[in-house]
């Protein structure tokens, strides 16, 4: 018998034998998922910033090349 409860912060699940196994491996699976979404999270932040100083770098660089070009 496998139930879920979402109840207050934590989601309960029980296997029949009730010694708690079958809960740890899905905290588990819970706790790896999450930061597997942490981490994607984290390198779309990073390419985006990074994406942004290129593009003000190449900005700038278009610029300063302008500049040069007039002068």
């Amino acid at each position: 018998m496998n139930w879920r409860s979402s109840q207050g912060h934590g989601v309960h699940r029980l296997n029949q034998s009730g010694d708690g196994a079958d809960f740890m491996t899905f905290r588990n699976e819970k706790i790896a998922q999450a930061s597997t979404h942490v981490l994607s999270k984290g390198v779309a932040d990073i390419t985006m910033h990074v994406s942004a100083l290129g593009l003000s770098v190449w900005i700038a660089a278009k610029a300063r090349l302008r500049l040069l070009l007039i002068s």
